[in-house]
């Protein structure tokens, strides 16, 4: 019998989260689907609220100066408000919307990962922006890839 790296849950192992992944696979992140929607939906509500009430100090938080880019607290709150919005729209799912919803939450994040790349790769933002910008959304998109619930998402025929 070969060992299961413990860093992989199968459906034989429950997770720290107290569930048990009935995938039979190992799973994206050591956390149950539903605890990996509590995290996500508490990391866009911290990084959309800050935007929202503190645009110019979350900026410097992810390296962007407000003096330099005036325009940066006005950004920071369109991007606030959605990201409140999408952790609301989690947070409130039927269970029968849930995989929608994080589908639409992973394609924003996807976009913003791409963004920061690309940002990136063009001199536009800095290190410290592209990592912490770029990994808050991968991190994301990971996290709403664990929150899906085994079976969901297949096929739509």
């Amino acid at each position: 019998m070969t060992a299961v790296p413990s860093n992989e849950f199968t459906a034989s192992q429950p997770d720290p989260g107290g569930a048990e992944r009935p995938s039979g696979g190992p799973s994206l992140l050591p956390v149950s689907p539903a605890r990996a929607r509590e995290i996500l939906i508490g990391l866009r509500l911290g990084v959309g609220v800050g935007a929202l009430l503190a645009p110019r100090l979350l900026g410097r938080v992810f390296g962007i100066d407000p003096a330099a880019n005036p325009a940066s607290p006005y950004l920071a709150r369109l991007f606030g408000i959605r990201d409140v919005m999408l952790a609301y729209q989690l947070y409130q799912a039927p269970e029968s919307e849930l995989e929608d919803v994080l589908r639409q939450g992973i394609v924003v994040d996807t976009s913003d990962v791409l963004a920061a790349l690309a940002a990136g790769a063009r001199g536009g933002i800095g290190a410290r922006t592209l990592v912490l910008g770029g990994g808050a959304a991968a991190a994301a998109v990971c996290l709403g890839l664990a929150g899906r619930e085994p079976g969901a998402g297949g096929s739509d025929g």
